[in-house]
């Protein structure tokens, strides 16, 4: 059972990393994508005529995006630490560079970002890239099921018990999985603290940014964010998921919440991840250099 496990987990790795795979998906994906634009702009200016959007920031936002993006970076960091060894400051800084990578389509930059670091161990490429398939894939593939379980529940209790519930259950299932295998590399899932609270902390993020819009039912709509936002990763190539990710928030959230009232949101977190990206991409940028000169 053990082998056969091993043998489909690792075909799969295989075939997700095939570079004509990847080529092929990232064609499909960016057609989708500009379909979605164009859905998302027809929508928007349906819209556009009614109330104002909200462009107020408040400093607990950027303080609960700011722990965001540290937290995850830390956990990149640290995966690379246990693979490796090496400098904590470089791997972080070395991330934090490739966060402008994410708005180049096909996702090139931020790959080669990572992959053009020195590492004190004789380097193995499969490590890195089986930590990108789970940057990418894991941590979304874990919080959909819980996610869409939540969709069900109204009440704001049951929503994180189940959620938090049935995220831990998913967690430890994975784990099994990974120590029933003879993975090439130390998983991120081996940070374990830092791993789940980076599965569940995004959903306090954006229930912020919609408690201060003064919405009725900000943890609803956080719910439906995170889960496009985790749909929206699996469309490799696509620039930030830009497009992929508002055009399922819409779908989902419009059976229960006007247009108008989903836009505020939208757009607001947008700029808001828009802006720490650059920020931790130039940080990221000028430390790079500095080191090499």
């Amino acid at each position: 059972m053990k082998d056969r496990l091993y043998k489909f987990t690792n075909n799969l790795l295989h075939l997700i990393s095939n570079e004509t795979v990847q080529n092929n998906l990232k064609k499909i994906n960016l057609v989708f994508s500009f379909f979605c634009l164009l859905f998302i702009f027809k929508t928007l200016l349906e819209v556009g005529n009614q109330d104002s959007i909200n462009f107020v920031f408040s400093l607990n936002e950027i303080i609960a995006i700011l722990v965001f993006y540290i937290t995850t970076g830390t956990l990149w960091s640290k995966f690379l630490i246990s693979n490796y060894g090496g400098n904590f400051v470089d791997y972080f800084f070395n991330w934090s560079y490739s966060k402008i990578g994410k708005y180049i389509p096909s996702g090139f930059i931020t790959i080669s970002v990572r992959m053009n670091q020195t590492f004190p161990k004789n380097k193995n490429s499969k490590k890195l890239i089986f930590g990108l398939l789970e940057e990418q894939f894991l941590i979304p593939l874990i919080g959909i099921p819980s996610l869409i379980l939540c969709l069900f529940f109204e009440n704001d209790l049951q929503i994180y018990l189940v959620f938090i519930s049935s995220l831990l259950v998913i967690f430890l299932l994975v784990k099994y999985i990974y120590s029933s295998t003879k993975t090439e590399f130390i998983s991120m899932s081996n940070q374990s603290l830092l791993f789940l609270f980076n599965q569940i902390y995004p959903l306090f993020m954006y229930y912020i940014i919609a408690f201060n819009l003064n919405y009725e039912n900000p943890l609803q709509i956080s719910i439906m964010y995170l889960l496009a936002t985790y749909i929206g990763l699996f469309f490799i190539g696509v620039p930030a998921g830009i497009g992929i990710r508002e055009a399922v928030f819409l779908s989902v959230g419009n059976l229960a919440f006007d247009d108008i009232y989903l836009f505020n949101f939208l757009i607001k977190i947008r700029i808001l991840l828009i802006f720490t990206d650059v920020i931790f991409g130039l940080f990221g940028l000028a430390k790079t250099y500095s080191k090499k000169n």
